[in-house]
């Protein structure tokens, strides 16, 4: 639970430090070697990156390098690589209006059917449904926070100008009596709904 979230947040750090500050790799700890080939994955994300490149970037051997990564991340590189990629195909599907085909070649697949298999793997969904799935969820929220900003306004000047009048709700205006069984029939509460 919380030392996992600590740690994961200590790894953010590293990444953080490492993309900053360039030390000696004397000095620099296992962690902070490891975070320079995961900065160098989430900077080039989109190209093919071998083991042995990011376990040379890190200065260990590709068999330390995978040993320490799968102990860190709780997964290979490869899977993180394949997370990011997805994440970012996630992004462009709902704030652009781009082709799946185009969104997969910038998440580094050259292959549009392979990219549609992988997503849907990772997400219970094709790129398509995802799309109109969250874009139909993104338009219910602008439309929800439309009204607001639209009603908001004159509901208060309405409430300026007549303080004394019934409140404004879904019923415009008028009073609605809601029936409450609070016992048996015979005991029937009637409340305004105000």
């Amino acid at each position: 639970g919380w030392q996992a979230a600590v740690f994961s947040h200590f790894i953010q750090i590293c990444l953080i430090i490492s993309r900053r500050y360039k030390a000696d790799n004397s000095v620099r700890s296992e962690y902070i070697q490891l975070a320079d080939a995961v900065a160098y994955m989430e900077q080039h994300f989109t190209e093919e990156i071998a083991v042995s490149e990011l376990a040379e970037l890190s200065g260990y051997s590709e068999r330390q390098f995978l040993r320490l990564f799968h102990a860190i991340f709780r997964s290979t590189p490869n899977n993180y690589l394949t997370n990011l990629r997805i994440r970012r195909a996630k992004l462009l599907l709902v704030q652009t209006s781009l082709s799946v085909t185009d969104i997969a070649a910038q998440c580094g697949y050259a292959d549009r059917n392979y990219f549609a298999r992988l997503f849907k793997k990772h997400t219970d969904m094709t790129p398509t449904e995802f799309r109109t799935i969250e874009k139909g969820k993104l338009e219910i929220y602008r439309k929800i926070c439309y009204s607001i900003t639209t009603l908001s306004p004159l509901i208060v000047i309405y409430r300026q100008v007549m303080p004394n009048h019934r409140k404004i709700g879904a019923f415009g205006g008028r009073k609605v009596k809601n029936r409450a069984i609070t016992g048996n029939r015979k005991n029937r509460k009637s409340e305004d709904f105000w």
